[in-house]
């Protein structure tokens, strides 16, 4: 019994501490939700890995959390915000 709680517990705790990288991108004129549904659907459609992404309308900024051992550049994440309509003002590496 007790190898079993130890092994549960050790496949939650690696799943709740498992790396990610994050990216955090400066948007320009991302005004409106409608705004950001656009962009987020854009970085889906073109960037495998992702966990998660939390957009901040007012602040106009993306934050990205891809799976480890994924990296993004600013030249291939310029493109994906262009062509969804926006430019990107900067981009940075979190973690």
């Amino acid at each position: 019994m007790k190898s079993i709680i130890f092994l549960i517990t050790f496949i939650l705790t690696n799943n709740v501490f498992a790396a990610n990288t994050q990216y955090l991108i400066q948007v320009d004129t991302l005004d409106c939700p409608f705004c950001s549904f656009g962009i987020e659907k854009q970085l889906q459609r073109n960037i495998d890995g992702i966990e998660d992404i939390e957009i901040n309308v007012k602040q106009a900024q993306v934050r990205l959390f891809i799976d480890e051992g994924i990296s993004l550049n600013d030249i291939f994440v310029r493109k994906i915000v262009n062509e969804a309509g926006f430019a990107l003002e900067d981009f940075y590496i979190i973690k």
